[in-house]
């Protein structure tokens, strides 16, 4: 099965809370084989399993309460 490594840049995280919470939810995504949320660097790596849609991805950081672009 094939992976993929996507960056997003993560808009309106105000601490490394918001940060550890949206890694986890993005943890938890059947899809995500790898999540990690940089707080300081304002960006989410993740390794998406083949599966894995980007505008499903970016429709749950919305839900979370933040904006994600690919970089």
């Amino acid at each position: 099965m094939a992976e993929k490594q996507v960056e997003l840049e993560i808009e309106g995280m105000s601490c490394g809370g918001c940060a550890s919470r949206l890694q986890g939810k993005l943890a938890g995504l059947p899809y995500v084989a790898r999540a990690e949320v940089d707080f300081e660097a304002k960006r989410a790596r993740l390794v998406l399993r083949e599966d894995g849609d980007m505008g499903a991805l970016l429709e749950e950081v919305r839900k979370a309460g933040f904006t994600g672009r690919e970089t």
